[in-house]
This record gives C-alpha cells, sequence and structure tokens, in this order.
C-alpha cells in the first residue's frame, strides 16, 4: 500500500494467505452456592497449520531482467500449538437483578520467537477483568467491564527473517467498556 500510493511500482494488486486454525473448547460451570457461580474454560488452538505467510501481488517492475520483488513474498511462520485457560466467577448477592464478575486469563502465543515480527508481535499474556450487569428486564441488559491485559516480556534474539527482526516485546491494554445486551 506504501509503495503503490507512492507509485513507485506502479499500481498493483496484494492478496495474503493464512490457513485459519481449528480449535478446541471445553469449559465448566457450576454454582457452587445459589448466588456465587464458578466457571472455568479451556481452549486448543491448531496453529501448526500456519507454516508461512505468502504475499501475492501484482508488481512486475524488473531490475537488470530480474524481478524486483519476488511473488510471493513468503515469510516463514512455524508457529506451534496455542492454548488459552480462564477462570471466573459471578456473584449476586443481593435480592435484585445485578451481578458482578471478575475473571482471569492466560494466552499462550503459538508465534515461536525465530519468527516473531511486527506484524504479528504475538506474545503470552495474562489478564484480569471486573464487571458488573444489570438486568433491566427479560430482554435488556447494561454491562459495565474493564480489563486489564500483560503483555509478557518476550526478547527475540535470533530471528531467521530476512531482514532479521530481532526485539523485544511487551506492554500492557486497560480497557473500559459499556455495552446494552439484548437477549432474544
Amino acid at each position: 500500500p506504501i509503495l503503490g500510493s507512492l507509485d513507485i511500482f506502479g499500481r498493483y494488486d496484494m492478496t495474503a494467505t493464512m490457513k485459519v486454525p481449528l480449535a478446541l473448547n471445553t469449559g465448566l460451570s457450576w454454582y457452587a452456592l445459589p448466588e456465587l457461580e464458578l466457571a472455568a474454560d479451556f481452549r486448543y488452538w491448531f496453529y501448526q497449520v500456519y507454516e508461512k505467510q505468502e504475499i501475492f501481488h501484482g508488481i512486475d517492475f524488473e531490475v537488470m531482467g530480474e524481478p524486483a520483488v519476488p511473488n510471493p513474498l513468503v515469510t516463514p511462520r512455524n508457529y506451534e500449538g496455542s492454548w488459552q485457560v480462564s477462570v471466573g466467577a459471578m456473584w449476586r448477592p443481593f435480592d435484585m437483578p445485578l451481578d458482578f464478575m471478575t475473571g482471569w486469563s492466560y494466552d499462550h502465543s503459538p508465534c515461536p520467537k525465530e519468527t516473531k515480527n511486527l506484524d504479528s508481535p504475538s506474545v503470552d499474556l495474562t489478564g484480569f477483568s471486573l464487571g458488573a450487569r444489570y438486568i433491566l428486564n427479560d430482554m435488556w441488559r447494561l454491562s459495565a467491564t474493564y480489563y486489564r491485559y500483560w503483555y509478557l516480556r518476550n526478547e527475540t534474539t535470533n530471528s531467521i527473517l530476512d531482514p532479521p527482526q530481532n526485539a523485544q516485546f511487551w506492554g500492557t491494554v486497560d480497557t473500559f467498556s459499556l455495552q446494552m445486551e439484548v437477549v432474544m
């Protein structure tokens, strides 16, 4: 897109391919007390199908009789299987339609360090959430939530990409949301 807007190689189209992995999900929910519900979820993603990224393009610019840009552009990914575990609780302490919720999750990144790059800087993360939900009637619910995720420090020093993309990745994300839900 940047090179296309500069019109260096002329106008061209690009298409990227990525295999979408299958997933297995399971969960368990139970009422520990009449007003307390506990839950746990586990997900496994079969990301090992994502071995490489291919970008096909319409650039036909040549340098000394050779294509200036290989077609397709191939970037190794070598992803691994990924998993996520979450636990949570919902408490309804009063005789009113008000729920309080909290949870924790851990998400294992499928991206190995040597193929990590800036367009897919996936790292292991952990986080927690807090929320409250008021049930207005049988159809409408109003929720407020807060999420905090920590992207765990990950340093790449052995990149096999060309050019190498050795870097450190980490950070946090805070998300506040208000939602109006419709139950159908």
